[in-house]
């Protein structure tokens, strides 16, 4: 892998170039990195897009584009409701390393199916979950230990998220979004779910660090209210992380904001380090499926 995916050999094939595309675009833009190839539905309606990205190899069948010899690594930006039904294709029709979009499947079943695709043709595939490339995450991976008093809540708006995305979302709601702040968690903490539970209307997630052996519990619980909410409490202060983009601290009673993610880049948040670290061929901190499968085992038990 060493070098293959370096700034200057990196020739990425787009799969799909919508909303989250176009937030990829223009980091490799800014990198000086050319998209080589894309593969989109229809090349008229998106031919304005493609000129702006002066991407040169351009297709409307995924075949034709994935047998061309026009990249060497593939990125899926799919709907999130197509991705499951195109990634085993996409797995068996090239030899490139695939870097996907969420979510990966929208059931266990699916996601296993999508395992034995990719070890049977010995792919490396990933899953960009670019919050983990956060810059609060990065402090409080250097700033937190099991020392501390911690609380976790995660209100998941699912009216909101219906209403947003449709009716077909309920049920999926699990994988699409909830995936995302579980993972979030998870990743910080150097865990894995060890545990669901289900207590009245709520359910709390057992993320199990056994090499530091300590355990962190996560409420997760379905309400429009409120946003995602962490509170790391010490003696003299307390971090607060309110939904996963601010981090304030809290002394002596004031607080004050360390960290808006908004503010760390001109670009959607994680994805400029994501991608620099792709082209270094640091490809650690990449979620796999065999690591999201752990997750969806106890995912799917959650009702939305």
């Amino acid at each position: 892998m060493a070098g293959i995916l370096s700034k200057k050999n990196i020739k990425p094939l787009f799969i799909g170039f919508g909303k989250q595309a176009i937030q990829y675009a223009k980091v490799f833009d800014y990198l000086k990195i050319q998209i080589t190839a894309v593969c989109v539905k229809d090349l008229q309606k998106n031919k304005k897009k493609l000129d702006e990205f002066k991407i040169k190899n351009r297709f409307n069948s995924l075949i034709s584009a994935l047998s061309s010899k026009s990249y060497n690594c593939i990125f899926v930006f799919l709907p999130w409701y197509i991705i499951e039904k195109k990634i085993i294709l996409i797995i068996k029709n090239s030899k490139k390393i695939i870097f996907c979009e969420k979510p990966l499947a929208l059931s266990y079943r699916k996601l296993i199916k999508i395992e034995k695709a990719s070890n049977s043709f010995n792919k490396k595939l990933y899953i960009l979950y670019n919050r983990r490339y956060y810059e609060t995450l990065n402090f409080l991976k250097k700033n937190i230990s099991k020392k501390y008093s911690i609380k976790i809540t995660i209100p998941e708006k699912k009216n909101k998220i219906e209403k947003l995305l449709g009716s077909k979302i309920i049920g999926k709601i699990k994988f699409h979004y909830t995936s995302h702040w579980i993972d979030f968690f998870k990743f910080l903490f150097d865990s894995e779910v060890n545990k669901l539970e289900k207590e009245h209307n709520k359910y709390f997630f057992t993320l199990i660090n056994h090499k530091k052996k300590f355990k962190i519990i996560v409420e997760l619980f379905y309400s429009e209210d409120n946003s995602i909410k962490a509170v790391f409490k010490t003696k003299t202060k307390k971090y607060i992380l309110n939904s996963l983009e601010k981090l304030y601290v809290q002394k002596l009673g004031s607080k004050k904001i360390l960290i808006n993610e908004y503010k760390q880049s001109i670009f959607k948040p994680g994805i400029l380090k994501l991608i620099n670290n792709i082209t270094k061929s640091s490809l650690k901190d990449l979620n796999t499926i065999k690591k999201l499968k752990k997750d969806y085992f106890f995912l799917q038990k959650l009702p939305y």
